[in-house]
């Protein structure tokens, strides 16, 4: 399988579609490092918050990434791809300021940790839908999510390494 890929010539994606891969690869790098430094590391390390709090903010954070979904995909469906992407990008940027300015204590970083959960099931359809905005070719669309799935791998092997750097080691 991999082979057959990897043999083939991958026809080259419209401007569109590479802009949505680098969209989608940027959405995707943001709201992990906005999970795992803005709310696991605020809660571990600046609030020295119980590990019970650390699981409710989890918690609350996935139930509302699937509220978030609902939303977004009604949204899409209502407004179009502009507006929503809009919306998504001042949500997330709103949440991440707020929390932030803010969330100095634990309670202000669960409600923060609810808020991104929201913006990032919000956020979802960017990945799941936008592509069939760009084109209804079927090769053309598994084409887009190849390259999605080989740019966010590649970004899996190189996160332990980023770590490393901003550790000095």
């Amino acid at each position: 399988m991999l082979a057959s890929l990897l043999s083939k010539p991958q026809p080259s994606l419209s401007v569109q579609a590479k802009r949505l891969v680098a969209m989608r690869f940027l959405i995707y790098t943001g709201f992990q490092t906005s999970y795992f430094i803005g709310v696991i590391g605020t809660l571990t390390y600046a609030d020295d918050a119980s590990v019970v709090a650390t699981s409710l903010a989890v918690l609350f954070m996935n139930v509302f990434v699937i509220l978030g979904s609902f939303a977004g995909g009604a949204a899409l469906d209502a407004w179009g791809p502009r507006r929503h992407f809009l919306l998504s990008i001042v949500g997330t940027l709103a949440t991440g300021a707020a929390t932030i300015a803010f969330g100095s204590a634990t309670g202000i970083v669960l409600l923060g940790a609810v808020l991104l959960g929201f913006v990032m099931g919000f956020a979802q359809p960017i990945a799941t839908s936008y592509p069939a905005y760009l084109t209804d070719d079927p090769v053309e669309l598994k084409d887009i999510q190849l390259r999605h799935n080989h740019v966010l791998q590649r970004e899996h092997y190189r996160r332990p390494h980023a770590g490393r750097l901003c550790r000095g080691g």
